[in-house]
């Protein structure tokens, strides 16, 4: 979509030849903000880099914008880009127009704008909104520049943890169908009773049974399944042995069927 700016034009090239080598990155992505307003993240895609045996590699992405006509006041704002590029030490690139809205971009390695317009997730208790550094520090956690809300979401959320599980009551809500993932929650546990099957990320569930329950079924069932394993136990974190039950595969889904659960509260 269009998203209105205070420049002219934005042309830019990421570019880094060099003579070393080095793994992706991964993506870049680009939060426009004129005036300190957050107006939109684009993610322009995976960066090339390979594995090229001493041979130069180079990334590049060409990313060009322009502003709508009836943008007012097009020549005299001094517009700001700011694209963190995911690297291992968290380098941000910014480039500025120069005075008077010139397209012409310079990159400018960890150097900030006048003004921040560089915005990262922030996380406020259990919800997550995009602000500037500064704003966040005097209501929140601040994630970083250029980190998103998600999927997956970097702040805490249901079924990170045994403190904030998703809960589900039966058989008030039978048949529960709950469509989520691991993916970004951590690895919070170890040693429990999933023995090397707790060495991924993890998702919580809290079962609240109102009444003695015949032949309940578990399933997990995920589009290609690799080493996956669930459990029932009546604390958390699970015991590291003698779980209500369990069921592991490293290749296929997995199920728990025909479990008998008395009233209570179960994890």
């Amino acid at each position: 979509r269009i998203i209105r700016v205070p420049v002219a034009e934005w042309e830019y090239l990421f570019g880094s030849p060099g003579s070393t080598c080095s793994e992706s990155w991964g993506s870049r992505i680009l939060l426009f903000g004129p005036g300190g307003e957050l107006l939109d993240a684009v993610d322009i895609g995976q960066v090339n880099a390979f594995d090229c045996d001493g041979a130069s590699y180079h990334i590049d992405k060409w990313w060009l914008f322009g502003s709508p006509p009836d943008t007012e006041n097009n020549d005299d704002i001094n517009g700001w880009l700011c694209a963190y590029d995911g690297d291992p030490e968290n380098e941000t690139y910014t480039g500025h127009s120069g005075d008077y809205g010139s397209p012409s971009w310079v990159p400018h390695l960890n150097e900030s704008p006048t003004f921040d317009y560089c915005y990262g997730a922030c996380c406020i208790g259990e919800t997550c909104t995009i602000e500037t550094e500064e704003d966040c520090s005097t209501v929140g956690i601040y994630k970083g520049g250029g980190t998103d809300c998600g999927p997956p979401n970097p702040c805490l959320q249901e079924g990170d943890k045994c403190t904030l599980p998703i809960v589900v009551t039966l058989p008030a809500e039978l048949d529960y169908t709950n469509s989520n993932g691991t993916c970004g929650r951590g690895d919070n546990y170890h040693a429990t009773c999933l023995g090397d099957y707790d060495g991924g990320e993890d998702i919580i569930y809290e079962i609240d049974v109102t009444e003695d329950l015949d032949c309940i079924d578990i399933e997990v069932v995920t589009g290609s399944p690799s080493y996956v394993g669930v459990a029932i136990d009546d604390e958390c974190p699970l015991a590291g042995s003698g779980c209500i039950e369990t069921a592991t595969s490293a290749g296929s889904d997995v199920s728990i069927l025909d479990l008998q659960l008395t009233a209570g509260t179960y994890y």
